[in-house]
């Protein structure tokens, strides 16, 4: 099957990484971008899938002006 083509394929895997941008549109004050929303973690929830090490999410507490 070309990977090129129209047809499905099925890859089976035990781990995966998302790299999605973070979380940072979450917050009022940030200093990331506001469109990473957090909208792969919370599509991945849905699906039913395991989101593992989430306490190591990194937040910028700087703000203001």
């Amino acid at each position: 099957m070309s990977l090129f083509g129209s047809g499905k394929m099925k890859i089976f895997f035990n781990y995966m990484i998302l790299a999605s941008g973070g979380l940072g549109g979450f917050f009022e004050y940030r200093t990331g971008s506001a469109d990473s929303d957090g909208s792969i973690l919370s599509l991945c929830s849905e699906a039913g899938l395991k989101i593992r090490d989430i306490e190591f999410f990194m937040f910028h507490p700087f703000f203001g002006n």
